[in-house]
């Protein structure tokens, strides 16, 4: 019964912090590019607390706290999605053009966040809960694709 919220306190807690870095860019503190390092870096330790439930859960069986970072899995997956999604926003508006864009794909660090991001794709669409019915036996292979 705690779980919900908590759940309830990371989703706003996301909300808050994506919130704040729009907000520092829209009220004119910031440039885009300032909220590139902040999106980025939340995007990758969400991405590595969720890919780390599963072998919590293996190394520690029953434990409380790995059972409360497997059972929040789904909500910090979706989170970092929206910071991977946020970062390749700002990362579009920061470069201004889409031939600046274009041209970034010369450099390592562009082209596979942008791979990363594709990869990220189908199983935060496959999240959803009428995606995951539609797909039925095949949504498990889908989650695994990160």
């Amino acid at each position: 019964m705690l779980l919900r919220p908590a759940r309830f306190l990371f989703r706003l807690a996301a909300l808050a912090g994506a919130a704040w870095l729009v907000a520092g860019v829209l009220t004119g503190g910031w440039q885009w590019r300032h909220t590139l390092e902040p999106s980025g870096l939340t995007a990758v330790l969400l991405l590595a607390a969720t890919l780390s439930a599963a072998p919590l859960e293996r190394l520690l069986p029953g434990h409380r706290f790995v059972a409360g970072v497997a059972a929040m899995r789904r909500d910090m997956g979706l989170a970092a999605f929206g910071f991977a999604a946020l970062h390749m926003a700002a990362t579009v508006l920061a470069l201004g053009r889409l031939d600046h864009v274009i041209q970034g794909l010369a450099w390592t660090s562009i082209w596979t966040g942008w791979a990363a991001f594709v990869l990220l794709l189908p199983p935060a669409l496959s999240s959803v809960p009428s995606a995951k019915a539609g797909l039925g036996p095949f949504w498990r292979p889908v989650q695994r694709l990160t």
